[in-house]
C-alpha cells in the first residue's frame, strides 16, 4: 500500500492548521499596512511608488487582486502569503520526489509545514512566502530543462528567474543560486545541449527584466539611506551574519529575526546542528541508484545568494537581514534535512523527526499565541474613538502606514500627514544625515504654522527619534501645552493639542 498520499495530506492538513485559524486576529504593523495601502493604489501609482522605493512591483500587484480598497480586513490583506504558503508544500514535494525520493519529498513537505520561519511568513502579509514559492518552482523549472532542454523547458525557467527579479530586487540572486547549479554540471560534463538551453534563458531573462534593471541601479544607489536602520546592528555582530541566517532556517529558529546574535534562541543552534548533519548524510548517501538531478545544487542554491547578499552588505549598504532575506532559500535548506533523514532507517528517521518536533514546538507556540502586532491598530482605534470631525493627526516614527490604513477607512474625516513630509514614501527611510536640528525645527514650524488655530484639535504620534522635539516645542509653542498619553509600544507618546 501507497502510504504516501496520506502522508502528503497530513503534512498539508499541519500547513492549513498552523497558517489559517486566526490568520486576521492580530493587527496589522506598519510593513503590512504599507503592502494594503499599496495594494489600492492605481498602477501608474504603483510603480511609482515602487520606484520611488527599494521595492519591485509584482507583488504588490498581486497584492491588488485581494486588497481591492483601503481598510480591507487583516485576514484579506493577509490571505495573499497565507496561499502561497500553502501552495509551497506541495511543491516542495514534487520538487524532492525529482531531485531525491519520494520519501524524502514526505519529509520536506512535514518540515516545511511545521518550519516556524515559514509559518510566520505564512500569516504576515509581506513578499516573502511568495519568493519562496516562486524559488521552488525555479528550481522545478530548472529540473525541467535539466532533463529535457526543449523550447518549453527554455520559456518556463527564464519565465520563473523573471518573477523572481520582478517579486523582490534580491530575486536575481536568489535565481543565480538556483542557476549555479544545474550551469556548473552543464559545464563539467560539457553539455553543449544545455549550455545552449541555459544561454537562451540568460537571453530571455536580460530582455525580460531590462526595464526594470535602471530603476534597480537607481534604487541601490540609497541603500544607505533605506537600510540605515540595520547597521549598528550589523556592524555589532559582523561577521556572524551567514552563520546566523542558517540557524535562523533550521528548525528551533524563533521568527521574526534581525541581525543579532542573542536574537538566535539556543534551540535554533541545536537545529542548525541536526541540520548540518542530516544534510551531511544527503550528500554523500549513496543507494544505488541513478540520480538524473544532483543533491549538490541544493547546497549550491543556499551559499550562492547568502554569499553574495553578504559581501553587497559588506561594500554597500547592510541588507543582509537575518530572518528575512534569506527565508526564500529555506526549502532548498530543508530539502537536505529531508534527504537525509530519508537515507536513515526507519527507526533513526523516526529519532530525527521527534528531534526536530521537540524543536519547532516553543517556537511555533510562541509564534500561534503571543500577539506581537496588534498595539499599532489599539492605538489606531483609540485615535479613532477620541478625535472629533475634521481634527489633524500628524505622526512620527513609524507608524504612518498604519494609521492612515485604519484611520483612512474608519476616519475618513481626519487628515493625516507624516513628519517629516518625506516619510509618505516610506515610513522608515529618512536620510538622517540631511535631517539637521535646523532643518527639522524649520519643518516643524511651517508645519505649525500652517496649522489654523480653530474648534479642531491636533494630535500625535511622536515617536523617540530626532523628529519629536522639535515638533512637539514648535506645536506646544503654538497651542500650549499638551495633554500626553502613553502606549508602552516603542516609545511612542500620543499628544493632544486642544
Amino acid at each position: 500500500m501507497n502510504r504516501t498520499p496520506i502522508a502528503l495530506g497530513g503534512a498539508i492538513l499541519a500547513g492549513i492548521l498552523l497558517r489559517v485559524p486566526g490568520l486576521g486576529s492580530q493587527g496589522l504593523w506598519a510593513d503590512e499596512a504599507f503592502t494594503a495601502i499599496w495594494a489600492t493604489l492605481p498602477l501608474p501609482d504603483m510603480l511609482a511608488q515602487a520606484r520611488a522605493d527599494n521595492q519591485a512591483p509584482l507583488y504588490f500587484f498581486l497584492q491588488s487582486l485581494v486588497t481591492p480598497a483601503p481598510g480591507a480586513s487583516e485576514a484579506m490583506v493577509r490571505s495573499l502569503a497565507c496561499l502561497a504558503g500553502l501552495l509551497s508544500i506541495p511543491l516542495l514535494f514534487l520538487l524532492a520526489r525529482w531531485m531525491l525520493s519520494e520519501r524524502a519529498g514526505v519529509w520536506a513537505a512535514w518540515l516545511l509545514a511545521v518550519s516556524p520561519l515559514h509559518v510566520h511568513y505564512s500569516r504576515e502579509a509581506r513578499v516573502y512566502t511568495w519568493l519562496t514559492l516562486a524559488a521552488i518552482v525555479a528550481m522545478l523549472c530548472a529540473c525541467a530543462l535539466h532533463r529535457r532542454p526543449a523550447a518549453g523547458s527554455v520559456a518556463a525557467a527564464a519565465t520563473a528567474l523573471l518573477v523572481l527579479a520582478y517579486l523582490h530586487n534580491l530575486g536575481i540572486l536568489y535565481g543565480a543560486g538556483i542557476v549555479t547549479g544545474p550551469l556548473l554540471e552543464a559545464l563539467v560534463s560539457r553539455d553543449r545541449m544545455r549550455l545552449r538551453a541555459w544561454a537562451f534563458v540568460g537571453a530571455l531573462f536580460l530582455i525580460g527584466f531590462l526595464p526594470w534593471a535602471l530603476v534597480v541601479l537607481d534604487q541601490s544607489s540609497r541603500m544607505d539611506v533605506t537600510f540605515g536602520w540595520s547597521r549598528p546592528a550589523w556592524e555589532a555582530h559582523f561577521p556572524w551574519q551567514p552563520l546566523m541566517s542558517m540557524a535562523a532556517l533550521s528548525p528551533g529558529s524563533e521568527s521574526p529575526l534581525r541581525n543579532g546574535i542573542d536574537h538566535i534562541a539556543p534551540a535554533a543552534w541545536l537545529g542548525l546542528a541536526l541540520a548540518v548533519a542530516l544534510g551531511w548524510r544527503a550528500l554523500a548517501a549513496r543507494d544505488g541508484r541513478a540520480r538524473p538531478l544532483s543533491a549538490a545544487w541544493l547546497p549550491i542554491a543556499v551559499v550562492v545568494p547568502l554569499a553574495a547578499i553578504f559581501i553587497y552588505s559588506c561594500l554597500r549598504a547592510p541588507i543582509h537581514v537575518v530572518g528575512r532575506v534569506d527565508s526564500p532559500l529555506l526549502p532548498f535548506f530543508l530539502l537536505l534535512v529531508a534527504g537525509g533523514i530519508s537515507s536513515l532507517t526507519r527507526a533513526r528517521a523516526a529519532a530525527a523527526a521527534v528531534a526536530i518536533t521537540l524543536l519547532v514546538a516553543g517556537p511555533l507556540t510562541q509564534e500561534l499565541t503571543s500577539d506581537t502586532r496588534s498595539q499599532e491598530r489599539t492605538i489606531a482605534q483609540f485615535l479613532a474613538l477620541k478625535m472629533a470631525p475634521a481634527d489633524r493627526l500628524i505622526v512620527t516614527g513609524l507608524l504612518y502606514p498604519t494609521m492612515e490604513h485604519y484611520l483612512g477607512a474608519s476616519r475618513p474625516d481626519v487628515a493625516i500627514a507624516p513628519f517629516p513630509p518625506e516619510r509618505a514614501l516610506h515610513p522608515g527611510w529618512v536620510d538622517w544625515s540631511q535631517q539637521t536640528s535646523q532643518r527639522l525645527s524649520a519643518a516643524a514650524n511651517g508645519l505649525a504654522g500652517a496649522l489654523v488655530p480653530d474648534q479642531r484639535s491636533v494630535w500625535v504620534v511622536l515617536a523617540d527619534e530626532p523628529t519629536g522635539p522639535p515638533l512637539a516645542e514648535a506645536l506646544a509653542v503654538r497651542f500650549g501645552p499638551p495633554e500626553r498619553i502613553g502606549t508602552n509600544y516603542l516609545g511612542l507618546e500620543i499628544q493632544a493639542y486642544r
